[in-house]
């Protein structure tokens, strides 16, 4: 007799062959992402950020690296906008050059945030001629004088973004952009905060009326700029196709029924008191001229896309310096061959084997599991030379080193015998180590590997007299010198030594307390023309009520660099004498930090000077 239905359904199923471990891991389907198909590891790439190919998924194997370095389409346009936090973690600038070099002359568009300065917008020039957007964002690195040489490369250009780049705008620019790009059609110079001064000498139109020959643009936005009615009338009359104009925040524009009826023919106006919730970046409140402008609380500096990791403070801060990870029991170069070794394997692991946007790329294995089989194990030293360079690149040069370069022989090699890994050197964050290592020595170490092709040297108690005159010999094209805590540096030595930088633009003397007499700044001044950002920082602000001691010596100095655009002198004692020289003689600065410069009184009168000033720290605003 059959079984019933009922007892079918209650006989257990039968058990499913066992089968040993080794078997078991053979019938498991497993799949290598190095054997996907061109076409399908392209597809993948092609949704992911550009900055995150470049850090990770581009670098998972042979086959995906191929694909992200070999495929022009996949750079066609790039996209680095929101990665403003790795600033100071990455080269952004360098980052945005390899995007646009890899796409072989065909980029059309370039978003970057952080990402762009005067020589990357030079090389973009040069290698996207068809370009049609550039859209710059938080870009402090750049100024008229470069973006005037780079824009004349792009007569093709459709769209053009310049929101919280601070350091553009006057010499007529503006005006350069209108007659270099016929085709421009959308136009976005952006602030965060709109600033009422009444300063003689200061045109509020001169942006407007380059402005006004951009006569093809369909879509304008100002918002917060300083434009009068008769900037917006010039704009207006000249630029007969525009369709979208935003003014929110231009509180000199008093919409008149002139204005009105001028305005009648644009299909989406935004006025000066318009809403403000949907504007892409903070809003900071307006600065007016008869109120206060000058208390911390109303100088709104900061923003969604300020950084703030340079501020003074950090020299100060001991904390800084402690990381915790090295072993007590540990010599000290143990513990920095194991920092160095630590960073690099972290940074490996995460390049070759981690894409956090990727879910289908294995995640990098715990440590303390079992140990890797022989088939997964990889044997660092055959890493391909651009792979291990690469590595090289993003890591600091006091661990490469003590540490990441002594790894192998290749490695050694590759730290050794690459020039261009040393371009910009940076020994910032290690004074905890100056009497356990000779950062001097390291310093000198690092700046011969460059090969006298060395653009940037950024120090911490690493550089002396000797390094100075070293340094000199052997990076005539140095451009950037920052300084910092450096105490075996005497005004002798650097005045001499200052002489061979006549490239530099970029200059950092924080905490260096043996820098500042004998008429040092006079001979920085007269020997560097093309000096545009300086920094000189104490740990504290002195009051001394001698008269055997001037005052004002340091910012006398200063103001014979007539090409200053930024300058940071907190706790200097300087008085409104050394003040007005400077703002006499370096007409184009920008920015100006004089923080805990406690003799200085801001009276009208330098409160008109500074009117000009776009971003201005005063000396009781909070660090």
């Amino acid at each position: 007799m059959p079984p019933s239905s009922s007892s079918r359904r209650r006989r257990p199923a039968a058990d499913p062959p066992i089968l040993p471990p080794a078997a078991a891991a053979e019938e498991e389907e497993t799949r290598d992402w190095a054997e996907l198909p061109l076409d399908a590891i392209s597809a993948i790439l092609h949704k992911l950020d550009h900055v995150d190919i470049l850090m990770g998924a581009g670098q998972v194997c042979r086959s995906w690296r191929g694909a992200a370095r070999d495929e022009p389409e996949l750079w066609r346009r790039i996209d680095m906008l929101g990665h403003a936090e790795l600033f100071n973690q990455l080269n952004l600038h360098g980052m945005a050059q390899e995007a646009v070099r890899r796409s072989a002359g065909r980029c059309e568009a370039f978003w970057g945030e952080y990402a762009g300065d005067h020589d990357f917008l030079l090389y973009l020039g040069d290698q996207a001629p068809s370009l049609k957007s550039l859209r710059l964002i938080s870009c402090y690195n750049f100024f008229d004088e470069g973006l005037t040489e780079a824009i004349v490369k792009f007569p093709l250009l459709e769209e053009l973004e310049l929101s919280l780049c601070a350091n553009v705008g006057e010499s007529g620019v503006f005006g350069v952009v209108g007659n270099a790009c016929p085709q421009l059609k959308r136009f976005r110079f952006s602030k965060n905060v709109f600033y009422d001064f009444e300063a003689s000498g200061y045109d509020r139109d001169d942006e407007a009326l380059g402005i006004a020959s951009m006569r093809e643009l369909r879509s304008l936005q100002l918002f917060g700029n300083c434009l009068t009615n008769k900037g917006l009338t010039a704009i207006l009359d000249n630029c007969l196709h525009l369709e979208s104009l935003d003014i929110r925040h231009c509180f000199n524009v008093n919409m008149d029924e002139t204005l009105r009826a001028k305005c009648a023919k644009i299909s989406t106006l935004r006025p000066p008191h318009d809403s403000t919730d949907d504007y892409d970046f903070q809003v900071q409140e307006p600065v007016w001229a008869d109120s206060d402008p000058w208390s911390g609380d109303s100088m709104g500096y900061g923003s969604d896309y300020e950084l703030d990791s340079e501020d003074y403070d950090d020299y100060c801060d001991p904390s800084r310096y402690l990381d915790g990870v090295y072993e007590d029991d540990l010599d000290e170069e143990d513990r920095m061959i194991l920092r160095g070794m630590r960073a690099l394997m972290n940074l490996v692991t995460y390049s070759l084997f981690a894409t956090p946007k990727l879910p289908i790329i294995p995640a990098r294995p715990r440590l303390g599991r079992n140990p890797p089989t022989a088939k997964e194990t990889r044997d660092w030293a055959e890493l391909p030379l651009d792979a291990i360079s690469s590595i090289l690149h993003k890591l600091d040069h006091v661990d490469i080193l003590t540490g990441a370069g002594q790894v192998c022989r290749s490695w050694r090699g590759a730290a050794r015998d690459e020039p261009e890994l040393w371009r910009r050197i940076d020994m910032l964050g290690h004074a905890q180590l100056f009497n356990k290592l000779n950062l001097h020595g390291m310093a000198q170490a690092a700046v011969r590997r460059s090969a006298g092709r060395c653009e940037a040297f950024w120090g911490e108690c690493a550089g002396d007299d000797g390094f100075l005159l070293y340094l000199g010999d052997q990076a005539p094209s140095l451009k950037s010198l920052h300084l910092i805590s450096c105490k075996d540096v005497s005004d002798e030595g650097f005045t001499e030594a200052i002489q061979k930088f006549p490239l530099l633009e970029d200059l950092e003397l924080s905490l260096c307390p043996y820098v500042g007499e004998s008429g040092v700044f006079r001979v920085v001044g007269k020997a560097c023309p093309q000096l545009k950002r300086f920094r000189l920082n104490r740990d504290g602000f002195y009051y001394l009520d001698s008269r055997d001691y001037d005052m004002d010596e340091d910012a006398l100095g200063i103001a014979t660099m007539r090409g200053l655009r930024s300058l940071q002198l907190s706790g200097n004692r300087v008085t409104n004498k050394g003040l007005d020289a400077i703002l006499d003689n370096c007409r184009h600065l920008e920015s100006l930090d004089i923080r805990r410069c406690f003799n200085v009184k801001m009276n009208g009168t330098l409160r008109a000077k500074c009117a000009r000033i776009s971003s201005l720290r005063l000396p009781h605003e909070p660090n």
